[in-house]
């Protein structure tokens, strides 16, 4: 059977191999945890990296967007308030009637409220 070597004698025979700008990778191959670790780091950079390029280039391409239509929101003046549907009279006078309802019992409330702290007592 082989026998498997002790971590300090095959990091020092990979650090006596590789060029003295790589001596420090050596660590990496001896320990595959760390390598693993740097892996993860590095995918991790490079997927942040894309995400960030993808978004910058959304981004562009809505601020593009909107300078490209801007012209044609000056032609249909009113927004998207122009672009609400009429209601019809009868609707309209329901709404008006019922806060008109609303308005007058919130008063009647607010002026019985004064009378009682008033204690009741009224003018001649």
């Amino acid at each position: 059977m082989v026998e498997a070597k002790r971590p300090e004698t095959a990091l020092e025979e990979m650090t006596a191999t590789l060029p003295g700008g790589l001596a420090g990778a050596a660590n990496l191959f001896v320990h595959p945890f760390a390598g693993m670790a740097a892996a993860s780091a590095v995918g991790i950079g490079m997927a942040s990296h894309g995400f960030g390029l993808w978004l910058g280039a959304v981004s562009a391409f809505a601020e593009t967007s909107q300078r490209l239509f801007s012209p044609l929101h000056d032609q249909f003046g009113g927004g998207a308030v122009s672009f609400r549907a009429e209601r019809s009279p009868a609707v309209r006078a329901k709404s008006a009637a019922t806060e008109l309802i609303e308005d007058a019992r919130s008063t009647a409330q607010v002026i019985s409220l004064a009378g009682k702290r008033a204690g009741g007592k009224r003018k001649p």
